[in-house]
């Protein structure tokens, strides 16, 4: 029976163990709305400004350094291709406070308008994603994200135009699932500005894996348990 329950959880943590592909759903509206759970502002603990990564923060005056930015030029397939800070191959990122939401723009120091694409990273796991965009001239932008569990950046199909006059909010929304972060890239014209940006965390959740891992722990013990007993009870009836 052991073995049986060892080999029924051995499964279960195989399944748990892939990610869960989840319906994403992008959303637009022109009105600034409801702030999510958290409002991102702009970090007073970690102040690095006009560089390629920048940091916002979930708490109140922006006591902590939280939510990276990175500002890159190209699109970035994974997390782990994010551009470095002095980086020649990145965009630097001016962030400050607006309205007490971190507005995110194109740093003004380089001189030039080349920021087509950021990452918004946060430490924790999020079901929501609310932000405002606007691009330097009429273009077209698009929304990448990556599921928890897995390591690359997914293209939403959706194709969301918008100019320099443009401020329009958009909701990225997982259901089934929650994303570890998300990218905009943009076309036909550079970004000049992120802002009203806020979130739902979901918290330090262990991952499926972990779950599936301690399973087959307590079903270990309690196997093992089972076989004590019966060796405990034979012992006793030979005695």
């Amino acid at each position: 029976m052991g073995r049986v329950l060892l080999a029924a959880l051995a499964a279960s943590a195989i399944g748990f163990a892939s990610p869960v592909l989840a319906a994403v759903d992008v959303t637009t509206t022109t009105t600034t709305g409801t702030p999510l759970q958290d409002a991102i502002h702009a970090s007073t603990t970690n102040t690095t400004d006009n560089a390629v990564q920048v940091y916002g923060s979930t708490t109140q005056g922006g006591a902590s350094a939280n939510v990276l930015f990175t500002g890159g030029n190209t699109l970035l397939t994974s997390e782990s291709s994010a551009t470095s800070v002095g980086s020649t191959t990145g965009s630097d990122l001016a962030i400050t406070n607006g309205g007490g939401f971190a507005a995110l723009t194109d740093s003004p120091l380089d001189g030039t308008l080349n920021l087509y694409s950021v990452i918004i990273n946060p430490d924790q796991l999020f079901t929501d994603l609310k932000l405002s965009i606007q691009l330097a001239s009429s273009g077209t932008f698009q929304i990448y994200y990556m599921l928890t569990g897995t390591s690359s950046f997914v293209l939403d199909p959706g194709i969301f135009t918008t100019n320099n006059k443009g401020n329009t909010n958009y909701l990225v929304d997982v259901t089934g699932g929650t994303f570890d972060a998300i990218q905009v890239v943009s076309s036909g014209s550079s970004i000049f500005e992120l802002k009203q940006m806020s979130i739902n965390n979901v918290g330090a959740v262990p991952e499926p894996a972990t779950w599936a891992m301690m399973l087959l722990g307590f079903g270990a013990m309690g196997a093992s348990l089972r076989r004590s007993r019966r060796r405990s009870g034979k012992m006793l009836q030979i005695a």
